[in-house]
C-alpha cells in the first residue's frame, strides 16, 4: 500500500509500516505545513496515496471526490472536526480515529493544574523570577489541599476517567455529569453520577470541564450555571472553549465570584498581548499543551499501525468512524 503520513509518528511503528508498504513520511511538526482543498488533493494524487495518516490537515469534500485511489484515512486525534465524514462515506473511504491517545497526558496536566492553582505554585514561581521573594511570603501564600475536597467532572470521557483514577489517590469525593455514561461505569472510577448539573457545580471545590463540542454542549457552561459555584471553588478547563461562554467565565473571574481558574485552551489561540486573560490575577494559563507528550505520539502511532494492518488483512478495524 502507498501510505502518506503527515502526523508525528514514532520511529518503531514507522519502520514496521515500511516493511510491507511504500511510506512517505512528512511530519507537519517539521514542515510547519497544514494542507487542505485542491493543494491536498493534488499531492495525494501525485503520491498515489491509498492510506493517508494525518493530524491537522483539513480533508474536505473535494479531496474525497478528487482522489480515487484513497481508500483509508487515519486521523491521529480523537476529534474529526477537520474531516468531512459524510463525503468520506459517499466516496467509500474508511475513516479511523485514535481516541484516548493523549488522555493520560491531559489527565496528569489537569491534576497538576488543580494543585498549582489552589496552592499558588504559579504565583510563587513568578515571584521568585521577578526577584520579589521576601521572608514573609510564606504567610501570604496559603492555599488549599486536594485531600477531602470535591471535584466535579462535566463530561466523563477518556480524559475525565483517567483524571478520576489519579484523583482517587488524593482522598477526594468525585462527582460526574454525563448523560451518556452509566452510574455503574462511573463507579468503576470512584465517581458518583449526578443528573443535576447545577448540584454538581454548587457542591464542587473544583469544576473540571471535559465536554466534547456538540450542538447541545456549545456555550453550556455559562454564567447562569457557573454562578452556582462556591466562592472558594476553582474552574479547570482542558476541553474545547466552545463548550463555555468564554466572556461569562472571564466575568466570574474579574468579579472574583470564584477563587480562581486554570486554562489550557482558549477561544482564540495563541493569546494576543492584549488578551483579557492576561489581566486576571487569579488564573493559571497554559499554552494548549495538555496532549503534548511523546507518549501520546507513541500511542497514536501504535493505533494507526494496527488499523493499517487490519485493513490490509481484511480484519475488523478498531476505532472506525466511517
Amino acid at each position: 500500500m502507498k501510505i502518506w503520513i503527515t502526523a508525528p509518528f514514532q520511529e518503531l511503528y514507522l519502520e514496521k509500516l515500511k516493511k510491507d508498504n511504500e511510506v512517505c513520511y512528512e511530519n507537519w511538526f517539521d514542515t510547519g505545513i497544514v494542507r487542505e482543498g485542491k493543494e491536498l488533493a493534488k499531492l495525494l494524487n501525485e503520491k498515489g496515496t491509498e492510506i493517508f495518516v494525518t493530524e491537522e490537515d483539513v480533508v474536505q469534500k473535494e479531496v474525497f471526490e478528487q482522489c480515487p485511489t484513497l481508500k483509508m484515512l487515519v486521523v491521529c486525534r480523537a476529534g474529526t472536526s477537520n474531516i468531512d465524514l459524510d463525503a468520506a462515506k459517499r466516496n467509500n473511504v474508511i475513516v479511523v480515529n485514535t481516541p484516548g491517545r493523549n488522555a493520560v497526558g491531559v489527565a496528569e496536566m489537569v491534576v497538576g493544574m488543580m494543585i498549582s492553582v489552589s496552592r499558588n505554585f504559579y504565583k510563587g514561581e513568578k515571584m521568585i523570577r521577578d526577584g520579589g521573594w521576601t521572608e514573609d511570603y510564606y504567610f501570604k501564600s496559603f492555599g488549599t489541599e486536594l485531600d477531602g475536597s470535591t471535584v466535579g467532572f462535566v463530561g466523563f470521557g477518556n480524559v475525565a476517567k483517567e483524571t478520576a483514577k489519579r484523583l482517587s489517590a488524593f482522598n477526594m469525593r468525585i462527582l460526574a455529569y454525563d448523560p451518556y455514561v452509566s452510574a455503574e461505569a462511573m463507579k468503576e472510577y470512584g465517581a458518583e453520577k449526578t443528573e443535576d448539573l447545577r448540584k454538581l457545580v454548587s457542591e464542587s471545590d473544583y469544576v473540571s470541564n471535559h465536554l466534547p463540542v456538540t450542538p447541545d454542549t456549545r456555550g453550556m457552561l455559562d454564567k447562569e450555571l457557573l454562578s452556582n459555584m462556591k466562592e472558594t471553588a476553582y474552574f479547570i478547563n482542558s476541553a474545547r472553549t466552545a463548550t463555555t461562554n468564554e466572556e461569562d467565565v472571564l466575568d466570574l473571574l474579574r468579579e472574583k465570584k470564584i477563587a480562581g481558574a486554570a486554562f489550557d485552551v482558549y477561544g482564540k489561540e495563541p493569546l494576543s498581548a492584549d488578551s483579557p486573560y492576561l489581566e486576571l490575577e487569579n488564573t493559571e494559563l497554559l499554552p494548549h499543551i495538555g496532549g503534548s507528550t511523546y507518549n501520546a505520539i507513541a500511542k497514536h502511532s501504535k493505533m494507526c499501525f494496527e488499523a493499517v494492518r487490519a485493513f490490509t488483512e481484511n480484519t475488523k478495524i478498531d476505532n472506525r468512524v466511517v
